[in-house]
């Protein structure tokens, strides 16, 4: 998980590989906080809004160490 090469990094700042790994667990958790909130936005024109509520609080899970992430801030 993202968290566990973090800590890597705080033991050992230049760890290229922990740095690696923190960079592309970033990238995955964009792309899929992209696609949940392409989701939650059909939903909620929709009226679906229990849906809608869903696909948001996942974001909100996602982004949860990254609340001034835009994808957060607009769930």
């Amino acid at each position: 998980s993202q968290g566990l090469f973090q800590t890597a990094l705080q033991v050992n700042p230049g760890h290229s590989q922990a740095r690696l790994y923190v960079e592309l667990c970033k990238a995955a958790i964009d792309d899929e906080a992209q696609k949940t909130l392409t989701l939650a936005r059909r939903a909620l024109t929709l009226g679906k809004l229990r849906e809608s509520q869903n696909y948001f609080e996942n974001i909100l899970k996602l982004y949860q160490r990254d609340q001034s992430a835009p994808q957060y801030v607009e769930a």
